[in-house]
């Protein structure tokens, strides 16, 4: 947009000048019979002419806004780091109470109140003891108990307005929450203790996600998200003006690949999992980076990696031929483990199977869900969103589906029975909280 103004300024820049000229340089002669003053049929012509040659050169010269040129960036710097192997095939099976009662701590259950209702949950993070819920566009904020407290939202068409608000987050040090809406290409602030919209910014790089680390930006890029069809990566680095890093060209399996949130922030780095990938690498505030871990499977779909599949043959390689891939959005890593998930599917559905990795004693479990053969008193949550302070947070999406058990008389007596027993269709989701037993 910006050359276009300055190529139109030229053009007028350029017209006034000629007139100048032919107007200094020829007497107008008016004919008897007319009005038409014939130097000036001249210079309109050249105008003309002039006119169609800048018209050109804008179309042939400008780029569409939010291109990235990667010719002139740096990559990031590789560092030398052991790699580790998380290999599925060594993995032993773990029931899910087995897991719920000798693996983790008691869970703390958080039923979120009803005075808002919530739809799908995008995103959860947690500061001060507060929730913050990304759901239809908007933050919603709820206090350690659940209560509902306020809501972010600066959802339309005007000033200081998103369209979509892809991504958040929250940034303690500088007192504000970073908001992504990639539909405007802005990246939003809001105040962490008002959620009063403070201003926005201009995205560089029209990326869904993308994480302030130290006093860079990462950006998390899908095919055409750089505008730049013949040379594409999966990282771009910006300081919120310029671009200044780059990282990983794209491979074609990525361009017609499914969005999923695969960039995690921590202090001083960011986890990243390219999509369908095996390998989690760590990027780092100085512009650094090195693979961290790598998922062993038995079929895994990144051994097509330099093939096209759209989203429909994917879909079809997992419930036919037994391909699996790491799910990015559910890597959830603290000091002492990891619980993370692989797609996988049947001819019925696509499912999550859930693992756990004791970074500790380096033990890999396989969480078997959702088969119950005797009377239970803890579920695995439907999904974990987060960590914070060595602690795994996830949510269970509509606990009146558990009535089932109910029924059937599978569920014991204990704090999760009697939530079930009062939920209701169309409750808010309820948050849980645990820690890994050392």
């Amino acid at each position: 947009m910006k050359k276009i103004i300055v190529y139109a300024v030229t053009l007028v820049t350029l017209s006034i000048i000629t007139i100048f000229i032919f107007n200094s340089k020829y007497k107008i002669v008016q004919n008897h019979n007319t009005k038409l003053k014939l130097p000036t049929l001249i210079w309109t012509k050249y105008i003309n002419v002039i006119f169609f040659i800048c018209i050109c050169l804008t179309s042939c010269n400008t780029k569409p806004d939010c291109y990235v040129d990667y010719d002139h960036l740096k990559e990031l710097r590789r560092l030398t780091c052991k790699v580790e192997n998380i290999d599925l095939s060594n993995s032993k099976v773990l029931t899910e109470q087995d897991f719920m009662h000798n693996y983790i701590t008691e869970p703390n259950y958080i039923q979120l109140d009803n005075s808002v209702p919530l739809g799908q949950i995008e995103k959860i993070r947690k500061y001060k003891n507060n929730f913050y819920i990304l759901s239809n566009d908007k933050i919603y904020i709820f206090n350690g108990k659940g209560k509902y407290l306020k809501t972010i939202d600066y959802k339309g068409h005007g000033r200081n307005e998103y369209i979509v608000l892809r991504d958040f987050q929250i940034l303690p040090k500088e007192n504000i929450i970073l908001g992504i809406d990639d539909r405007e290409k802005k990246i939003f602030k809001f105040s962490l203790r008002t959620g009063k919209c403070l201003g926005t910014m201009d995205e560089i790089v029209a990326s869904p996600f993308a994480r302030k680390i130290g006093k860079y930006y990462i950006h998390s890029l899908l095919y055409g998200n750089d505008a730049n069809l013949e040379d594409s990566h999966l990282i771009v680095v910006t300081d919120g003006k310029k671009t200044i890093a780059k990282q990983f060209s794209m491979p074609p399996i990525i361009e017609h690949a499914i969005m999923e949130n695969n960039i995690y922030e921590h202090s001083h780095y960011a986890t990243f999992i390219p999509l369908y990938s095996d390998t989690v690498y760590s990027i780092n505030e100085n512009l650094t980076y090195y693979p961290k871990y790598v998922v062993k499977q038995k079929k895994s779909l990144w051994s097509k990696k330099n093939e096209k599949i759209n989203s429909n043959q994917v879909i079809k390689m997992l419930q036919t031929q037994s391909y699996t891939y790491l799910s990015p959005e559910t890597f959830m890593e603290t000091k002492n483990g990891i619980i993370f998930s692989l797609k996988h599917g049947d001819k019925y559905a696509i499912y999550n199977k859930h693992y756990l990795y004791d970074k500790v004693k380096r033990n890999i479990y396989e969480i078997q869900t959702g088969v119950y053969r005797e009377k239970i008193d803890r579920i695995f949550p439907f999904s974990i969103s987060f960590t914070d302070d060595n602690s795994f947070y996830g949510y269970y999406r509509d606990m009146s589906d558990y009535k089932i058990l109910l029924k059937y008389g599978y569920l014991k007596n204990g704090q999760l029975f009697d939530i079930i027993k009062e939920s209701k269709k169309g409750d808010n989701p309820v948050l849980v909280e645990f820690k890994l037993k050392n």
